[in-house]
């Protein structure tokens, strides 16, 4: 549906506030098109800069200087040494929480099981198969009277069917009539 025409059929007309002391003119949303996520500030895009700022860090590492007796341009490289970060600094490795260690199975003697062997007759045989049966009865002497409930009700929702429609078969002939 149109927007415009849903505010018409609320009495809105275009220049005034759709209620008293309502805004007159539309709210502006900023529409978000790019695929970063939310709350990420527009203008600095980060992707690409790791691959500059590595580079950054090698040129201010390397000294070139012009010899002024040979007229050669000489490169002296400072060494860099790459420097870990402890897992108790690392951003990344201050949220785990160390665990207990998992166990072996090395040494470890498991426990005896004893093997029980389950009756291979069906439930209804059993010692308890009697009060299995009485359960089963109940349930199905529950089942049918809902349904014989349910029946009654049906039958007495028809009746009152039937005698709405004669009482307004009546009122339709006694209009008639007069």
């Amino acid at each position: 549906m149109d927007s415009k025409e849903y505010l018409i059929s609320y009495g809105w007309k275009e220049g005034e506030a759709l209620r008293k002391g309502g805004l007159k003119k539309p709210i502006l949303v900023k529409h978000k098109k790019d695929k970063k996520g939310l709350g990420c500030a527009p203008g600095q895009d980060d992707s690409e800069a790791w691959w500059e700022r590595l580079f950054d860090g090698q040129l201010k590492n390397l000294d070139v200087s012009c010899s002024s007796t040979s007229g050669k341009i000489e490169f002296k490289q400072n060494e860099s040494v790459a420097t870990g970060v402890s897992k108790s600094v690392s951003p990344l490795y201050r949220w785990f929480v160390r665990g207990e260690g998992l166990k072996g199975t090395i040494g470890h003697t498991p426990l005896k099981s004893s093997v029980v062997v389950a009756s291979q007759k069906r439930k209804r045989h059993d010692k308890d198969g009697e009060e299995l049966r009485k359960l089963k009865n109940a349930r199905k002497e529950k089942k049918r009277e809902k349904k014989e409930k349910k029946k009654h009700r049906r039958e007495k929702k028809l009746k009152k069917q039937k005698r709405k429609e004669a009482e307004s078969l009546r009122d339709d002939a006694i209009a008639c009539s007069s």
